[in-house]
């Protein structure tokens, strides 16, 4: 800086030179001045905004319950930290990641029971770095699920329509359905069709499930802990809590009037009884699609899906019916579709006698383990029970009951698994008149033989596990 006093000077010498005569000859050099003071600090610049920098993508923008995938997530406006971690919020678990300058790719893994819908994206590192992306990512159903039919209620039928979001077909032939929850059980009773992203089934709620959301995840291969699962919104379908109606012996008559209507009845079982459980509909062209559970009301419990059953019950208890149209979709297109009676009746048995595991019954070389003499029809006690139990070398147990001849005779039964029955007026057990047989697809079923000689014998084989089971008989009145 030029010092003051020398800038001065020089000004008055100036003036003098030129109120003067001629110019005189330029003087010597002055000395440098000396160096003066610093001045006073500028201010400080503001800080520049965060806002500048963003997330700019996020792709795929979702990913479904319990599904893999793996996301690039790009920015603007800012370089990524080395170390930066992304987040997408509770249920997604983030593994993997390669970060960039621009943008970090991470494999994340969505947990099953991860809340469903939008979520924010957010990306943060050292030193305060964080990008927002509002609602960037979303949280889907692999398996979306719409209520097509029908009605979800405990007990009752429901059709849904399904479509898959997945990346995994649907495989036609082994897709199933099952319940993600214990206290949410149903059983797929038909599936009108299956194809690989989208498909229709009709569900029976079980009477016991818990109201409120049901469960439905779908699969290809069940059993298989490495197949593909399809996972529904648990909002999907809601039950309704519904009151059994009781069923006795007055007869009950119904009408349904809508397609996947249905009814729910309860009944009593007692000790050493016959229980007949019978549903005629109004005409013989019509078939009812009737479902017997056992005391506890489960669908883990079938014991008959047929129309017309008696079963054998050595301890009091209960039993629970569902009755609908085995025609679903063709209900209710007029109030005289589909009506029907119903009634629930107990006989009274005499105690059980009890299988004889030390003599050979099998029916080999004509074997066989007396029962007794068959009670009239009319008898105050007119059924004869038996307990049994097919053991793991047991081919079958034959049995045989005497009794006039040329009546009709009812033998039924209630196991642990189903078996196959059958009822002879020959030990052989001859492919003949004589001769009624039937594998059972349910714990409980009943054959009649008409005509019955005097001597009636009873075999029963396993068809699928082994088991115990309390066998009746019966001159049907």
């Amino acid at each position: 800086m030029v010092n003051k006093a020398h800038l001065a000077a020089g000004i008055l010498a100036c003036v003098l030179v030129a109120c003067s005569g001629t110019d005189g000859a330029s003087g010597s050099k002055g000395t440098a001045g000396d160096k003066g003071t610093p001045g006073t600090a500028g201010t400080a610049g503001t800080t520049g905004k965060s806002g500048e920098a963003s997330i700019s993508l996020v792709s795929p923008r979702a990913a479904v319950l319990d599904g893999i995938a793996e996301v690039t997530i790009s920015v603007d406006g800012a370089d990524l930290p080395s170390a930066a971690t992304v987040s997408f919020g509770a249920g997604v678990k983030v593994g993997q990641s390669v970060v960039t300058k621009r943008s970090m790719i991470v494999e994340i893994q969505v947990d099953p029971t991860a809340a469903i819908g939008p979520r924010d994206v957010v990306v943060s590192g050292p030193d305060g770095f964080k990008l927002t992306y509002a609602g960037g990512f979303a949280v889907g159903a692999g398996l979306g699920v719409k209520v097509s039919g029908g009605k979800g209620e405990q007990g009752g039928l429901v059709q849904v329509d399904l479509t898959n979001h997945d990346a995994e077909y649907f495989d036609s032939e082994s897709f199933s359905l099952v319940p993600s929850a214990a206290d949410g059980l149903f059983l797929r009773i038909n599936a009108p069709y299956t194809g690989p992203k989208d498909a229709r089934a009709i569900l029976l709620v079980d009477p016991t499930a818990k109201a409120g959301n049901l469960g439905i995840i779908g699969t290809n291969y069940p059993g298989e802990t490495n197949a593909p699962i399809y996972i529904a919104d648990p909002k999907a379908v809601t039950v309704a809590a519904r009151t059994a109606e009781t069923l006795g012996t007055t007869e009950v008559t119904k009408v349904i009037t809508t397609p996947f209507q249905s009814y729910l009845f309860k009944y009593t079982t007692g000790v050493n009884k016959l229980n007949v459980i019978s549903v005629v509909p109004n005409t013989a062209a019509l078939v009812p699609f009737a479902v017997g559970l056992g005391p506890a009301g489960k669908l883990s419990d079938v014991i008959s899906s047929a129309a017309f059953v008696a079963y054998p019950t050595t301890v009091g208890g209960s039993g629970t019916l569902i009755v609908a149209n085995s025609k679903f979709a063709e209900a209710g297109a007029s109030a005289a579709d589909f009506g029907f009676k119903a009634t629930a009746r107990s006989f009274d048995a005499e105690a059980p006698i009890v299988e004889d595991d030390g003599a050979q019954h099998d029916g080999a070389g004509g074997t066989f383990q007396a029962w007794g003499a068959l009670p009239a029809a009319n008898a105050a006690v007119p059924v004869l029970l038996l307990n049994g139990e097919l053991k793991t070398a047991d081919t079958a147990d034959v049995y045989r009951v005497t009794g006039a001849a040329n009546q009709q005779v009812e033998v039924s039964i209630l196991g642990d698994a189903p078996v196959a029955l059958a009822i002879s007026s020959n030990v052989n057990f001859p492919n003949n008149a004589n001769t009624v047989r039937a594998t059972l697809n349910t714990k409980a079923g009943t054959l009649v033989l008409a005509n019955a000689a005097a001597n009636r014998f009873i075999r029963v084989a396993p068809a699928d596990r082994r088991g115990k089971y309390t066998l009746a008989i019966r001159v049907r009145p």
